[in-house]
């Protein structure tokens, strides 16, 4: 049988960037109207540094489900990625419309505020993120980078741990964690 967009998915997550993207070219070929495929083909584009193909790709995805909040995101990573920071603001606005409170979308965008350097906006969607889904570790990382931007320093300490506590070989919390320790050294 064919690869599926689950195989893809498993593929990009693990690095394979060009299986990823030769599944996802076999799926559109068959069925031009598979959204998931043209949102992932995005990702691979932006993963080779290929923002023009990146944005064509978003495009198709948003037209074809323009209510789906990654799709947006996707977008507005492309038209930032481009030097688009305008649009990128307009695409992330609409997509934090849409997000509901799945984890992944509200993580997603907060990433796309906080590259916009929207922290209050961005932590607050990360502070969703977590509530919707508090044992990932990555949505307590994101919150707690994002309070360290903002000097929540406390908070931000108190995020890392939760983040450690979910997951003992989590390298950045660790970073993220031993910095703010020396920040609050500084300050004492």
């Amino acid at each position: 049988g064919s690869a599926s967009i689950i195989e893809a998915q498993r593929a990009f997550a693990n690095g394979d960037v060009a299986t990823a993207e030769r599944i996802c070219s076999e799926l559109v070929a068959r069925s031009a109207d598979n959204g998931a495929a043209w949102a992932l083909l995005t990702e691979t584009a932006l993963q080779r540094g290929r923002p023009d193909a990146a944005i064509v790709c978003a495009d198709r995805a948003v037209a074809l489900d323009p209510k789906d909040p990654i799709a947006l995101i996707l977008r507005a990573k492309c038209l930032f990625v481009s030097g688009e920071a305008r649009r990128a603001f307009e695409a992330a606005g609409a997509a934090a419309k849409l997000v509901g409170d799945v984890p992944q979308a509200l993580d997603a965008c907060g990433a796309i505020f906080g590259l916009l350097g929207l922290h209050k906006k961005a932590k607050e969607l990360f502070r969703r993120a977590v509530a919707a889904s508090p044992a990932e570790p990555q949505y307590l990382f994101n919150l707690a980078a994002t309070e360290r931007m903002t000097g929540a320093l406390e908070q931000a300490e108190a995020h890392c741990d939760a983040a450690i506590a979910l997951d003992r070989n989590y390298a950045l919390a660790h970073y993220l964690r031993s910095d703010l320790r020396i920040q609050s050294a500084d300050r004492n």
